[in-house]
């Protein structure tokens, strides 16, 4: 992949700044194709509009489907068996990686207008070595990490490796197959230090379940203070960490239900999130946002040898380092991405 610096012109032939955050384009539209742009409109708006929403509505719709299953079975038993079949069908299916399906997601690209600086950080990746893929925030509804999926994918496909996922999506019917269809694993440590062992890059939501309840409308959060089992996990296994902020993704929607609430201490205690959460018109439809994904700079893990003491020092060692990358690059593209009064917390 061809590198770019400061001095050098953009794909649109201009200068750009430092700050540069430079358009992603989807390639899935077959090219020469001329004269059909109401089907290009088509897949590029109103199927990507499709697709966010349906995403925001499985948060509510499967849980009252599951609900609503006894009164299914008591009046239409052949309907509310015939559901029990395909989930059965859904849960028991063989998934697997499929790398095409991943291009699907393309049609997204242009819906959020998704930028990036990976021009930036592409050249300073050491493609020998293993990377820990971190991204903040968490947001309510991760419709950046689906989109996340694409473009890594159409960026540089030998990147890719897998992602982390929480163990409760292996129990939920129809999700846990565009999941493991995306290479989504378990996001557990001894799953994630195996694949790294195995040269696998590795994706993460470091924020976990407490990042969907501090996901406000122009707030940003990275919840890492009391997080240290990626830093821990990074070392052990020699692989770097990119901390990576997604500008917009806790804009696309609102919620009524904080951190120290008592949703949310369930939601922890149990490992799935259950929030109370709206977009446009009061319905979980998101807002329309810019998403640009901001790359820091690499973080290598620490030389360690010798007692657990020197353990903790390293990774409370690795952490700063990594907070540090992780600001700079917030701050530094944070106009770039219109938001340049926005500041980073940590919490």
């Amino acid at each position: 992949m061809a590198t770019r610096t400061a001095t050098q012109e953009t794909t649109s032939g201009t200068k750009r700044a430092d700050a540069y955050l430079e358009p992603t384009i989807a390639d899935i539209w077959p090219k020469g194709t001329k004269g059909n742009h109401f089907m290009k409109w088509f897949v590029f708006k109103l199927v990507a509009n499709c697709t966010a929403i349906t995403c925001c509505c499985l948060y509510y719709v499967a849980p009252l489907m599951v609900m609503s299953l006894p009164v299914l079975l008591w009046l239409r038993l052949r309907m509310g068996l015939t559901f029990i079949a395909l989930c059965l069908g859904s849960l028991t299916w063989p998934s697997s990686n499929w790398p095409a399906f991943r291009r699907v997601f393309q049609h997204l690209f242009d819906f959020f207008n998704v930028r990036s600086n990976f021009y930036d950080v592409s050249p300073r990746l050491d493609r020998k070595k293993r990377h820990i893929w971190a991204m903040h925030p968490h947001a309510i509804v991760p419709l950046h990490a689906l989109t996340w999926c694409a473009f890594l994918d159409k960026q540089d496909r030998e990147l890719y490796g897998v992602g982390g996922m929480a163990n409760a999506i292996y129990f939920m019917p129809f999700v846990r197959n565009i999941f493991m269809w995306l290479n989504n694993i378990s996001a557990s440590y001894k799953v994630l230090r195996s694949s790294l062992l195995a040269n696998k890059n590795v994706f993460l939501l470091p924020d976990g379940i407490a990042g969907v309840f501090y996901a406000r409308r122009g707030q940003h959060y990275a919840v890492l203070k009391k997080r240290r089992g990626m830093f821990r996990l990074a070392i052990e296994t020699g692989a770097s960490i990119v901390p990576i902020y997604c500008f917009g993704a806790n804009d696309l929607l609102d919620q009524a239900v904080a951190d120290d609430s008592l949703i949310g201490k369930l939601s922890r205690k149990f490992r799935v999130s259950v929030t109370i959460f709206w977009g446009q018109f009061g319905l979980p439809i998101p807002f329309p946002v810019n998403m640009s994904y901001v790359f820091g700079d690499p973080v290598p893990p620490p030389e360690l040898s010798g007692s657990n003491a020197k353990m903790e020092d390293a990774v409370e060692h690795f952490y700063r380092e990594y907070v540090k990358s992780l600001k700079e690059a917030f701050d530094k593209y944070k106009d770039a991405a219109g938001y340049a009064k926005a500041e980073l917390k940590i919490v």
